[in-house]
């Protein structure tokens, strides 16, 4: 095993410790860096993962197999009902005796196979390598589908923090506006009408309290939990930071993205195909050995023991199989191909990724601008709106206006937040940074 997958194996050790002692009791607030020690143990992707590690391992132990001697024993016991005789000059002969025993050890090596058995050790070792960054790509994969979900539970959050606010803020006006009528300083039309305005916005907060916690469920099943397990995600949607710029990132992930070894690891597997595929154009060599011991051998009797033993050497070469070798050769060449170029259009993927992450992270950069301005200015309205409703100088409606304005400033801050994490989070698995680690610590 290389220094490198020594190393990522350390790497998942650890981080397999660190899961397996990161729990959180029912109704405890967890952050986004619990729950993705939560989920290295208990999310259902990394848990296949784990098992095709194994089962890959498997099937590397059984390449690797050819390579060793094959050693069998074998015991075999008869019992006769009449031993058959020879009548002599000098008297009768046993010919075989009533019980018979015997016992043979067998020993057979493949010397050369056409390259068969250096392509099969040469995959068992790619098949290692290849179970590895499977189970690198997996979490990283999970650690990014994690983190947008954790960031959907914040943005479903402060959704109804804001539904819920705007009604309360309603709610109050129409209690004003109800004061005031009472007082006869306004008609019951300004009241009734105040009052359905707050009573409209019930079903909106009703709606945005559901996706909330619609949200949460879905975080508590992407982590491996049950939905009623009642776990509360805890922090803060918060702008988040681009750690690094668009040519790091392309250079970050021809080296740390998992998905990138796997499929050079891949391609890899596929040329000692091709190479195990030619290997029945070459002859085969092998030798073998084997060792008997009976007790009955012709006119031996049952206490005579005979040892017996052989060995040889095979030599067989296929000369003739109607193309069936070429065809299979050509086949694997073919499918070596199709990988190849899998495998560059992959990186190019890759690269499309990073760049959608960037423009992503730049328009909702743009976007958290303008919302801050918007959000500050809709609240100065909105409180503006109140005193002057009050002097008489603006109507419920300018009040209920200035009320939307504000809610929907609100939300289309936090919508931009929360897609600024997300496009962070997406740079993040595309360049590889959270093949390693957990990544930045956002969402808290």
């Amino acid at each position: 095993m290389s220094m490198k997958q020594k190393m990522m194996s350390l790497t998942m050790l650890a981080l397999l410790i660190l899961s397996a002692g990161a729990s959180a009791e029912p109704g405890k607030a967890v952050s986004l860096d619990d729950c993705l020690a939560i989920a290295m143990t208990n999310a259902l992707p990394m848990t296949n993962a784990r098992l095709d590690q194994n089962i890959l391992r498997m099937k590397a132990n059984k390449g690797r197999s050819e390579a060793f001697p094959k050693i069998s024993a074998r015991g075999d016991y008869t019992r006769i009902d009449v031993a058959p005789v020879f009548d002599t000059p000098d008297g009768p002969v046993e010919l075989a005796a009533l019980d018979n025993y015997s016992a043979s050890l067998n020993v057979s090596q493949l010397l050369f196979s056409g390259g068969r058995v250096g392509a099969a050790i040469r995959a068992s070792r790619l098949t290692t390598e290849y179970s590895i960054h499977n189970l690198s790509e997996t979490r990283s994969a999970l650690i990014r589908d994690i983190s947008i979900d954790f960031f959907a539970v914040l943005l479903a959050r402060t959704a109804a923090d804001v539904q819920r606010e705007s009604e309360e803020q309603l709610k109050l006006f129409a209690e004003h506006v109800k004061a005031k009528h009472e007082s006869g300083a306004v008609s019951e039309l300004d009241w009734l009408a105040a009052d359905l305005r707050y009573r409209n916005v019930i079903p909106a907060r009703i709606a945005a309290e559901n996706a909330e916690q619609l949200a949460s469920n879905a975080l508590h099943q992407r982590i491996g939990l049950d939905i009623d397990a009642g776990y509360v995600f805890a922090g803060a949607l918060v702008p988040a930071s681009m750690p690094m710029t668009e040519e790091l990132a392309r250079e970050m992930s021809t080296t740390n993205r998992p998905a990138i070894a796997r499929m050079s690891t891949t391609v890899a597997l596929l040329e000692q195909g091709v190479i195990a595929a030619r290997s029945p154009l070459l002859p085969s060599v092998s030798i073998s050995a084997s060792l008997s011991h009976a007790n009955s051998d012709g006119f031996a009797s049952s206490d005579n023991w005979e040892s017996h033993w052989n060995a040889g050497a095979a030599i067989e070469w296929s000369l003739f199989d109607g193309g069936l070798t070429r065809a299979d050769v050509r086949q694997k060449r073919f499918e070596l191909e199709r990988q190849i170029a899998e495998f560059e259009d992959f990186k190019r993927v890759i690269r499309l990724q990073i760049r959608q992450a960037f423009l992503a992270y730049e328009q909702s950069s743009k976007a958290i601008t303008a919302a801050e301005s918007a959000v500050a200015i809709a609240q100065k309205t909105l409180a503006l709106a109140g005193v002057r409703y009050d002097l008489g100088l603006a109507t419920g409606l300018d009040v209920a206006e200035a009320n939307v304005a504000t809610k929907q400033a609100r939300l289309a801050l936090a919508v931009a937040v929360y897609e600024q994490n997300v496009a962070v989070a997406a740079l993040e698995h595309a360049a590889g940074i959270t093949a390693s680690t957990f990544g930045p610590e956002r969402g808290k």
